[in-house]
């Protein structure tokens, strides 16, 4: 037995662990808490009514009316009209949303909730990747549908297979709505069924998926943007240049092979072989096989393992400690007493602010500071931001949502101007040399602007640099103005003495 033996026991247990997570995510809320990146790119597109080449300079390759994420703008849009949400308000109901969403689609699809709540427990502990939770990004949609599907698999009985298809496609029609910039990544699913021999499922996933793809192009009225340009986008993403590769954001590069999992994973097995339990038996399990495949993977790309092998893993692990001596609970006051505690545990690990993760972007001006003090240093209407800082898109963008200028460099650099691309993987192999901003300086025009990090202020002839918080921004220079500059342009020597410091970054 695995839940109490009364009714009361059953539905009091079962709130007390939904409103454990429903406390986490209102803390972290109280904080003031901003998300890091796109979770603010996505809010402040969804009211800003605008495309993306409104807002960035794209590849010409591009349709200019193409989305990748179409299904979860038009969620947040809805949000944006039903309640009236500005762009603040969206990103706490994103990060809520997506994090209630993957807790409490565990707790009911175990129907297991203190086993469910000791395995997040035991991973909040041990891996931060769990902080992802609170990004407000649409893959933690999929990952709760990966963990609703995944209980279903691990039952006796799981009921009538044509329920089952029914659920799963309408769950992975939702998912790939929202979250289609990696709907293939499902085809992992697949694989690890297959690799199970687990072919009764594996035929049902299989028409899910397809059902489920045709839902979400349905929901979206854009099949171009919800099958094949995610596809384009992984192309243009993923280089095959290893010194590229080594640009690429953190959740692109390898994840470095996490232990703990590993670790845990040795310990359950050890514990289930010495109570007689079949480890064969064990391992060829689904949620084991995808765990063992994504971890794999996530040693080439971390994507892989912190948002399919970390949810496997979690299931995995609510199955073994599931498996523990829970008869030995009697009443319901002790399964109480256990839920209560183990409650407590979760709320403290995941709501404390440790090392500042809910609490950093409080420290940002371009987040915090009045509007009024840095919009007057920006481009001007028509005019075009350079630089190569996603993190300065992503908060700029959020106040500004409706700005009049565009930015160079937005959430994915491959979808950049192949020409302007290549300027920012120049400037970032040679850590931010001055003279690697020197395609950018000739092209703009009086209504662009420059910003980059420099440890002093940098000279460049007929451009003007002033400072910008941690940063500097520039602009060109009037052709008068440069004629009417008592000192030489272009100061060499002081161009020449910073050429090769490599610049500090906020």
């Amino acid at each position: 037995m695995i839940t109490p033996s009364t009714s009361f026991g059953k539905i009091t247990v079962l709130l007390l662990s939904l409103v454990t997570f429903l406390a986490v995510a209102l803390k972290v809320a109280g904080y003031g808490y901003l998300p890091p990146d796109d979770a603010l790119r996505h809010c402040a597109f969804a009211v800003s009514g605008k495309t993306w080449d409104q807002v960035l300079l794209l590849n010409p390759a591009i349709p200019w009316g193409v989305d990748v994420h179409v299904g979860w703008h038009q969620f947040l849009r809805i949000m944006h009209r039903w309640l009236g949400l500005d762009v603040e308000g969206l990103v706490v109901l994103s990060f809520c949303f997506t994090f209630l969403a993957f807790c409490w689609t565990g707790l009911v699809t175990s129907r297991r909730p203190v086993a469910w709540l000791f395995a997040c427990l035991v991973v909040f502990l041990t891996d931060q990747l769990y902080f992802r939770l609170f990004l407000g990004r649409p893959f933690a949609i999929s990952s709760a549908v990966l963990v609703g599907l995944l209980f279903v698999w691990s039952r006796e009985r799981s009921g009538s297979a044509v329920l089952r298809v029914v659920t799963g496609a309408v769950g992975l029609a939702f998912a790939i709505w929202v979250h289609s910039s990696s709907w293939y990544l499902w085809l992992l699913v697949a694989f690890a069924l297959g690799l199970g021999r687990q072919w009764r499922y594996l035929l049902e996933f299989l028409a899910m998926l397809l059902l489920g793809l045709l839902g979400a192009g349905a929901a979206s009225g854009s099949w171009y943007d919800v099958i094949v340009y995610p596809v384009a986008v992984l192309r243009m993403a993923v280089g095959g240049d290893p010194i590229v590769g080594t640009s690429l954001v953190s959740e692109l590069q390898p994840s470095g092979g996490p232990l703990f999992a590993f670790i845990i994973t040795g310990f359950m097995l050890l514990w289930k072989h010495l109570n007689g339990g079949s480890i064969r038996r064990e391992v060829t399990r689904v949620d084991f096989i995808l765990f063992l495949i994504t971890w794999t993977l996530g040693l080439k790309i971390l994507r892989f393992y912190a948002d399919w092998a970390v949810p496997a893993f979690t299931v995995w692990l609510c199955r073994q400690i599931s498996e523990f001596s829970w008869e030995r609970l009697r009443n319901d006051f002790e399964w109480l007493a256990i839920t209560g505690f183990v409650s407590v545990a979760v709320f403290f690990c995941a709501s404390a602010d440790t090392s500042g993760r809910y609490t950093a972007n409080l420290k940002s001006p371009l987040l915090t500071r009045p509007l009024e003090e840095f919009e007057g240093k920006l481009p001007e209407k028509d005019g075009v931001l350079y630089c190569i800082d996603m993190q300065v898109f992503y908060r700029i963008f959020f106040r500004m949502p409706n700005a009049p200028f565009r930015f160079s460099t937005g959430y994915e650099p491959g979808l950049m101007p192949p020409e302007d691309l290549a300027v920012m993987r120049a400037i970032q192999f040679n850590n931010g040399l001055l003279q690697s901003y020197a395609p950018w300086f000739q092209k703009m025009t009086s209504r662009d602007r420059v910003l980059l990090y420099y440890p002093v202020k940098p000279e460049w002839e007929g451009m003007e640099f002033s400072q910008f918080y941690s940063a500097w921004i520039g602009k060109k220079l009037p052709a008068k103005a440069l004629e009417q500059k008592q000192e030489p342009a272009g100061s060499t020597g002081t161009q020449a003495a910073g050429a090769n410091t490599k610049p500090v970054s906020s």
